[in-house]
């Protein structure tokens, strides 16, 4: 858990709150998640899991991946 915030929910989606889910399932970051998504196809296999994304080498994805975390807010 990220553990950052009084409530384990996230405030958007009333479900449990982690890293996965603010990645991959939180729409308030869908626009960021998209353009991850994008580049993480272009630079990982075609099919790729939440895992290949968190541990990837590659810059490009890694820089996406910040930002997407930069706008996750601790309220």
């Amino acid at each position: 858990m990220i553990n950052l915030r009084p409530s384990l929910h996230c405030p958007t989606c009333n479900v449990e709150e982690d890293i996965c889910h603010i990645v991959i399932q939180c729409s308030k970051y869908t626009t960021e998640r998209n353009k991850l998504f994008d580049i993480a196809h272009k630079e990982l296999i075609a099919s790729f899991r939440f895992e290949d994304i968190i541990f990837t080498g590659k810059d490009k994805v890694l820089e996406c991946l910040t930002e997407l975390v930069k706008r996750y807010e601790c309220n």
